[in-house]
């Protein structure tokens, strides 16, 4: 979790902690800025991003 707060520079709320030692990624942006990937062997989708998608999907 350190190594991910240190990059992405903010406290992953929606991430309660590592759950197993599987694969995650980071991802540098064009600002320098890392975006986390994948966590815990899945593709990681925020809190924010995963309510944005339900409620698109909702609307159709």
């Amino acid at each position: 979790m350190a190594v991910l707060r240190m990059l992405t520079q903010e406290r992953l709320k929606d991430i309660g902690g590592i759950l197993n030692t599987g694969i995650r990624m980071v991802e540098e942006q064009k600002n320098g800025e890392f975006k986390i990937k994948i966590f815990n062997d899945k593709p990681y989708i925020s809190e924010e991003a995963r309510k944005a998608k339900e409620a698109k999907e909702a609307a159709l």
